[in-house]
């Protein structure tokens, strides 16, 4: 049997020799013997390396990997699930992505099995659709951190069913992106836009007061948001469309950034019009308008950070004359400019929040392009 992690082959067993521990990393691999014949190898980690033996029985063995055991004693190996690494992507949510090996006895009864992260004080997520890595053959699952939660472990636990069936794997967005900040084959952007990316972390806990203590961006280089002012978002008020004669006006815009990044627009509508008669879409995406008091709300979602300055086109289209057409033109750039407003005093963790955008789309687009 050999024996992989990471995708390096770190030890083949034969019936000689079924066990491999190394005591400094905490980890074990193996291989279990059935007879003459060794089963297919594993690898994982334990709390204690050195009771790990050969005199272990199969069940034991099951115990520590989180594996089953036939009627007859035989462990089946098949059932054993290795994380193999970790990697973050930037949509409208900050997705840290778990890259799991699974055995045969998984990948077979996979309508039973999910994935349960935990954040401090975030509902657990519960992640049963899953992507399949062909080049890392790996299935990737996805847990969606709130900015303000990058310096915090989130714990992976693969379950099927209602049962637990692996120990706990816990990284956090600060400790992945500062192993990617260390390697030196990545490239100066992805650095850049790592580094932005903890910083938009650490503005975000400040904001919203939370874990003050221990920063997303500690031991970083400070940004230098003094340079950033209002005028830097001229062009984008100057370019939107605010009003649509005869349908209504913008008459204020929301921010959340609380989990996923979405703009809200509130319109206040003519006296002649009724919600209700119109289909709303944003870049040819049907939106449900809502509605807050006198005024009709537009979301639009999932806002990746190479869009934070997007112009996004809404659309009102009347459900029984669709020449009835009516436009407003809006970024998140559109709040940032109203954010800056000297009439905002008292609101410094705001102005610094929107000015780390800034530089976070800033650093996206260099990935992404424009």
């Amino acid at each position: 049997a050999h024996v992989y992690l990471d995708g390096e082959l770190l030890k083949s067993i034969d019936t000689q020799d079924s066990w491999y521990n190394d005591a400094a990393a905490n980890a074990y691999i193996g291989g279990y013997k059935d007879g003459e014949n060794v089963v297919e190898g594993f690898c994982g980690f334990i709390s204690d390396v050195q009771s790990v033996n050969c005199a272990l029985t199969a069940t034991q063995v099951a115990n520590y990997v989180g594996a089953a055991v036939t009627d007859s004693g035989t462990l089946l190996t098949d059932c054993i699930a290795t994380l193999l690494g970790n990697s973050v992507t930037l949509d409208g949510n900050i997705g840290l992505n778990y890259y799991m090996h699974l055995g045969k006895l998984f990948v077979a009864n996979n309508d039973t099995i999910s994935m349960h992260f935990t954040i401090p004080g975030v509902e657990t997520q519960i992640v049963s659709d899953c992507l399949y890595d062909d080049a890392k053959k790996a299935y990737v699952y996805t847990c969606n951190v709130p900015a303000k939660h990058m310096a915090d472990d989130v714990t992976a636990q693969l379950f099927v069913g209602e049962n637990v069936y692996s120990d706990g794997f816990s990284i956090s967005v600060k400790e992945y992106v500062n192993i990617l900040l260390k390697d030196a084959t990545q490239v100066d952007a992805i650095k850049n836009l790592a580094t932005t990316l903890l910083h938009y972390g650490a503005y975000s806990q400040r904001y919203f007061n939370y874990n003050t203590e221990k920063l997303a961006n500690e031991g970083l280089t400070s940004l230098n948001l003094d340079e950033i002012t209002q005028n830097d978002f001229s062009t984008y008020h100057a370019n939107s469309v605010l009003e649509a004669q005869g349908f209504g006006e913008i008459a204020a815009s929301k921010l959340q950034l609380k989990s996923e990044t979405a703009l809200t627009v509130y319109i206040q509508l003519s006296d002649n019009i009724q919600v209700d008669d119109y289909q709303f879409n944003c870049d040819g995406k049907t939106i449900t308008p809502g509605t807050y008091g006198e005024w009709v709300t537009v979301t639009i979602p999932n806002i990746a950070a190479h869009e934070l300055d997007d112009m996004f086109v809404i659309t009102a289209v009347n459900k029984t004359n669709e020449e009835e057409t009516y436009q407003f033109e809006y970024s998140v750039f559109n709040y940032v400019y109203n954010a800056l407003n000297d009439s905002y005093a008292g609101r410094e963790h705001l102005k610094e929040l929107v000015k780390v955008l800034y530089k976070y789309n800033e650093a996206a687009n260099q990935v992404c392009g424009e």
